[in-house]
């Protein structure tokens, strides 16, 4: 996505360093939910999680617990 914006000004929003922002847009970074959503507010974006279920191929299933 692009904003217009530097991995300074991303930073500065997010307060974080410069440094952070360059991980995380590399991708060499495992990243917390926090984090995901302060960058993305710092875009100007809306961080989306979504789940779905796996093929029936994959052979997982989820069992209900009791």
């Amino acid at each position: 996505m692009r904003v217009g914006l530097t991995q300074g000004d991303v930073a500065a929003r997010m307060g974080a360093t410069q440094s952070v922002v360059t991980r995380i847009e590399s991708g060499r970074s495992t990243l917390s939910m926090r984090t995901v959503q302060r960058f993305a507010n710092a875009v100007g974006a809306r961080a989306v999680v979504r789940m779905e279920p796996l093929t029936a191929a994959s052979g997982y299933r989820i069992s209900q617990g009791r």
